[in-house]
């Protein structure tokens, strides 16, 4: 990898506490996207993102799921270039090298994600051309792969790391009609073992599959089946109603797969679920759902619901309420204490964010905070970073269109369910598009974020397009 010519993000001028002044990891007016940010208790970080035209699909946001489709998704690629880039470093050190993993038309590399395993292997993958799963390891700065081909006609959809320097990729793998949802183990070396079918979800499923694994490999997958299947404004005592159900798979031990099952929600009919995951350390797993109804356009919460199940039990339990309104939830585990989970607390019309911690033994009620109050205008996204021990950050943006329709970048420290201090962490002064956090076994975090495009009556943002980091400086030990 060769070393980057940038000053070392917060290794100077960013106080303890404080988030530091952004620094660029990408230049100005260079079109990023389909960013991965990944960091472990020790501190090592790895980012990796797609370079060159045109912008992709960024991070951050949420939509409701389409239906699955019986082949990958292969956008039109032109004449120009896009490269496939990591670095490497610490979070307080910032990044010391880069390197180009992998080049190609440009819309042909898509779907990116990184993650870092203890001790300090790094690993990228993303799809390539022809919808081909593709994989590259990095480990002291080292890259030792590049560019390989893992499996053809398929698409990943997460990458989770593993105890012994191994990592876990989950991906759709195509074929015949719908792909099928599998999962490997990886190597250090970049070999992938034994591959599970975890299920084989079909056309009435929704393409988005909420997806969890702990450190031993166990996993814990759902998704949505007959989701927005009613048309608007049917009323659940009709005939002509559907509801949706959610469906449930888990994988323990690893690649050892049961059934998908069904999970029942209680007594309500929803016609939309939002569903999150979390599988812990020790096996316990989480599902949480927001259940909507129909209103004016399945907008109207129904409430927040959630099943809790330890390890070693043959059948989920069942799901109980823990919060009476609630939507587009986001969950993680944090190591053995339970689960964070974040979502939008109010209507559609308030966009209130609520952080919530569900203990793992199966408390009656989660503990929640409300991180915004969502004011005039909020932008609706939000990112809860994977947990490293029982640190996490939670990042948002947020912008009051009536006194300044720019964007600021917020985010939270959190330790064992308890959140620390909130911090505006990019002021508001230029749109952001995409954004990931990622924090260490010390409450040191970094941001990565990227700039818009857009402009202001014809004069570009101080943030156009390019990579930026972010550094909060929590521990008084540096790395």
């Amino acid at each position: 990898m060769s070393p980057l010519s940038l000053p070392a993000v917060g290794t100077s001028g960013t106080a303890r506490g404080a988030w530091s002044a952004p620094a660029p990891l990408v230049p100005r007016g260079t079109a990023t996207g389909s960013l991965g940010l990944a960091a472990t208790v020790s501190g090592s970080v790895l980012a990796g993102w797609v370079q060159g035209p045109p912008p992709m699909v960024f991070a951050g946001g949420t939509v409701r799921s389409s239906a699955r489709e019986s082949r990958a998704s292969t956008p039109q690629a032109n004449s120009s270039s896009q490269e496939v880039t990591v670095a490497d470093g610490s979070v307080l050190g910032g990044f010391r090298r880069s390197a180009v993993l992998a080049a190609g038309p440009s819309g042909s590399l898509l779907s990116l994600h990184v993650t870092v395993s203890t001790p300090d292997v790094g690993y990228v993958v993303w799809q390539g051309p022809s919808a081909s799963l593709r994989l590259g390891v990095v480990c002291g700065g080292n890259i030792v792969v590049s560019n390989r081909q893992l499996v053809a006609d398929a698409v990943p959809l997460a990458l989770f790391p593993l105890t012994g320097g191994r990592a876990a990729v989950v991906f759709d793998k195509y074929g015949h009609g719908t792909p099928f949802l599998e999962y490997g183990l990886l190597s250090p070396t970049g070999r992938m073992g034994k591959i599970a079918r975890i299920a084989h979800p079909g056309s009435r499923d929704t393409a988005a599959t909420e997806l969890s694994v702990n450190a031993g490999g166990d996993l814990i997958a759902a998704w949505v089946h007959n989701d927005l299947a009613s048309p608007p404004g049917t009323s659940p005592s009709s005939g002509r109603f559907i509801s949706a159900r959610l469906v449930v798979a888990l994988c323990r031990p690893a690649l050892h797969c049961a059934s998908p099952e069904t999970i029942r929600l209680g007594t309500t009919k929803p016609a939309c679920i939002n569903p999150a995951v979390a599988i812990s350390a020790n096996g316990t797993a989480t599902v949480i759902a927001a259940e909507n109804d129909w209103g004016t356009g399945c907008d109207e919460p129904l409430g927040v619901r959630a099943s809790v199940t330890p390890a070693g039990s043959p059948h989920l339990r069942l799901m109980r309420s823990i919060q009476t309104q609630g939507d587009w939830p986001i969950a993680e585990p944090v190591g053995r204490a339970g689960t964070v989970l974040v979502f939008n607390s109010g209507l559609a019309s308030s966009d209130a964010f609520s952080s919530s911690f569900l203990p793992a033994t199966g408390a009656a009620r989660a503990r929640t905070s409300l991180l915004d109050n969502g004011g005039f205008w909020n932008t609706g996204q939000q990112l809860l970073a994977p947990a490293n021990n029982d640190w996490y950050v939670i990042t948002w943006s947020h912008a009051n269109r009536r006194a300044n329709p720019n964007v600021s970048l917020d985010a939270v420290v959190g330790h064992d369910g308890q959140l620390q201090r909130s911090l505006v962490a990019v002021g508001a002064t230029q749109p952001i598009s995409g954004y990931l956090g990622a924090s260490d076994g010390h409450g040191n975090a970094m941001i990565l974020f990227d700039g818009s495009t857009a402009t202001a009556n014809g004069a570009a943002w101080p943030y156009t397009s390019g990579l930026y980091t972010t550094v909060l400086r929590h521990s008084a030990s540096g790395q």
